[in-house]
């Protein structure tokens, strides 16, 4: 991530979590700066609710269950199981997060994440290997 939208991204976020619900206006023209077209992926998969906090049942460890198009992808701050995030991330540093990333963290700021407890086994199951359907 580069520095001007690693400073960026939290105080827009920051923004957001004043305003639950809804992204105003400004901070949405600044992500699109940032995002391009990424942003508004990640807001076609936030309309669908597609965002679950998969929390470990005691313990503070948690990650996001994003719905892709064709899978579900794990993702953390800094990671995502979906190929664009090696490509376009990683590799060619297009953005400084996939759509999945992205979609969690609005969902997070906005307060639209759905929760999941899940025992420690469930977790190591779903990190290991997502399954293809979510209850």
């Amino acid at each position: 991530m580069n520095t001007f939208a690693g400073a960026v991204i939290p105080v827009l976020l920051s923004k957001i979590r004043e305003t639950p619900g809804s992204i105003p206006d400004d901070v949405l023209y600044s992500l699109y700066y940032i995002f391009k077209q990424t942003l508004v992926q990640a807001l076609e998969i936030l309309d669908q609710s597609h965002v679950t906090r998969l929390s470990v049942t005691g313990t503070p460890r948690s990650c996001f269950l994003v719905q892709g198009k064709n899978s579900h992808y794990l993702t953390y701050s800094h990671y995502c199981s979906c190929p664009s995030f090696m490509y376009s991330v990683i590799s060619r540093l297009e953005v400084p997060m996939c759509k999945h990333q992205l979609a969690a963290v609005l969902a997070e700021a906005m307060g639209h994440v759905q929760e999941r407890p899940v025992s420690e086994e469930e977790f190591v199951q779903f990190v290991s290997s997502p399954p293809p359907e979510v209850a």
